[in-house]
């Protein structure tokens, strides 16, 4: 992971920005809207998205 972090320093705190955003949302949901159940799982979607094309990106094949 730390090699993977070095070697796209940008996209790996953009993930961390899209992680940090979307549960701090899920949050304020939680807490300002009694029945906001499908717009956190919409945010919890979105969140695994970013992460699967984060690591699509990044994968590097083990020799």
């Amino acid at each position: 992971m730390v090699r993977v972090a070095s070697k796209h320093p940008k996209l790996f705190l953009t993930l961390l920005g899209v992680v940090g955003v979307g549960s701090g949302t899920i949050l304020l949901l939680q807490e300002l809207v009694p029945d906001s159940g499908a717009a956190q799982a919409g945010l919890v979607i979105a969140m695994f998205l970013v992460c699967a094309v984060y690591v699509g990106t990044t994968h590097e094949d083990s020799e």
